[in-house]
């Protein structure tokens, strides 16, 4: 997708000599509407010192990117459902055949959209809160699942998280994580003690990875949800096979995903 923004000039090249000084001045003009913002520009320096090494950085433009994200919080509609879904990872139920609730992710230094897409999404009864996603990826083969017992480093691995602010205080948090081989790391904050029943299942397609969740309510430390009731939800997708770790949020929330202050709202039908 083209961006809204521009820059100008596109890039700069200027010698500094000792411990000499020199300004570069960048214009960023953004031609959008406010749901194009995201991802913003972003400046890469490259200095060469002699006889030393490369140094480089990346930084995104210097907006209040906060007060925009708390403005345009993301929402997702949950809707009620009749009979459980069957948890086997394959998205071959009517459930999973609507549109996703879930989608547009974007990395958490809101600097670049994602390269694959993944499409996610919600439904919720009396017992549970079930999500699904499917994972785009043409590197089925170098899907890192190296995580081999519960809550040890199973958000280093391609997987999902599902972190839900049940009292919607902006606060606290559960957080469960299932790789793309079923293992599984839950807690409450930071809490890794906190185990409770999560029923999982992970599957393959062509081109995609894909995973079923059932969160019992009672697992999270809440009571089910009322209609209209809100909860706050982030949503995310760890993706190691492009040689980096990509961390994509469905909540925006800049260089970490345990902020509840910016999860998005997920209104429950």
């Amino acid at each position: 997708m083209e961006s809204a923004w521009s820059v100008s000039p596109r890039e700069a090249s200027i010698n500094v000599m000792g411990k000499g000084e020199q300004a570069v001045q960048f214009e960023a003009h953004f031609a959008g509407d406010e749901a194009s913002v995201l991802p913003l520009p972003a400046c890469e320096i490259r200095v060469e010192l002699p006889d030393s090494d490369v140094l480089e950085k990346r930084s995104v433009v210097p907006i209040d990117i906060r007060k925009y994200l708390l403005d345009h919080r993301r929402r997702a509609i949950c809707r009620r459902i009749d009979s459980p879904p069957t948890i086997d990872g394959m998205l071959d139920e009517d459930l999973w055949q609507r549109l996703p609730d879930l989608n547009g992710l974007v990395s958490y230094t809101l600097d670049a959209e994602a390269d694959v897409p993944t499409s996610a999404w919600v439904a919720w009864d009396s017992d549970n809160l079930y999500v699904a996603a499917r994972c785009t990826e043409p590197h089925l083969d170098r899907l890192k699942t190296d995580a081999d017992h519960r809550d040890h480093g199973v958000w280093q691995d391609d997987g999902v998280e599902v972190i839900l602010d049940t009292n919607l205080d902006r606060q606290t948090y559960y957080q469960c994580i299932v790789n793309a081989n079923g293992m599984i790391h839950d807690s409450m904050g930071s809490d890794t003690a906190w185990d409770r029943p999560l029923v999982r299942a992970t599957g393959r397609e062509s081109d995609a990875w894909t995973v079923e969740i059932a969160i019992p309510w009672k697992s999270t430390g809440a009571e089910p949800p009322t209609p209209d009731e809100r909860m706050g939800l982030m949503f995310v997708r760890n993706r190691l096979t492009s040689g980096r770790h990509e961390v994509l949020q469905w909540a925006p929330s800049p260089q970490t995903n345990l902020n509840p202050e910016l999860y998005g709202d997920l209104i429950f039908r």
